[in-house]
């Protein structure tokens, strides 16, 4: 399987750093470490299995990475949107699951896209809070259990994106006049 085909189709917009990644991959190019910022989260999981059809079927995550590591499964899974795993090392079992509150967030293109799979969730007994409408910036949401109690939150209208950029924007000014001021 090539670069293109594992970390999906060409057209997929993505940062211009992680397809400049890529590029250098499919060149056999050695890499410099060029992962800046959050890069994973990592969870245990007790069935590797049930682990990885849940996220792929709530979540749009595939497998990227996957190996043995001394006698235990490590599976790294994205939703190749940007450069983010989860990895997910198998156990024998969870002491302390991510949750009742504590979450991975995943957005949906729609609410009918929420409700939908609330509704595949539900039909496949998956303990679900929600769906809950808090209005911007937290949207249409529901939390969903996954099979070792780890909570993974659906959602539709999280601005994220946009507190980010107006935060940006908020520290360039500010950088700007505090720098005036240090001279």
């Amino acid at each position: 399987m090539g670069m293109c085909e594992l970390f999906g189709a060409q057209n997929t917009p993505r940062p211009a750093r992680f397809t400049a990644y890529i590029v250098r991959i499919q060149k056999n190019m050695e890499l410099p470490v060029t992962d800046i910022g959050l890069t994973h989260v990592a969870l245990p999981c007790t069935d590797m299995e049930r682990t990885i059809t849940f996220y792929r079927d709530y979540g749009d995550m595939e497998i990227v990475h996957d190996r043995d590591s001394g006698g235990a499964r490590v599976v790294w899974l994205s939703d190749k949107t940007r450069p983010f795993v989860i990895v997910f090392l198998e156990t024998q079992d969870i002491p302390h699951p991510l949750g009742p509150f504590s979450h991975l967030g995943v957005g949906l293109a729609s609410r009918e896209e929420v409700d939908a799979r609330i509704a595949r969730a539900r039909a496949a007994g998956v303990e679900i809070d929600g769906p809950h409408d808090t209005g911007p910036p937290v949207g249409y949401w529901a939390f969903l259990r996954d099979p070792d109690g780890h909570t993974l939150e659906l959602a539709y209208g999280q601005a994220v994106h946009l507190v980010v950029d107006q935060a940006s924007l908020h520290v360039h000014q500010y950088a700007h006049i505090n720098h005036r001021h240090d001279r």
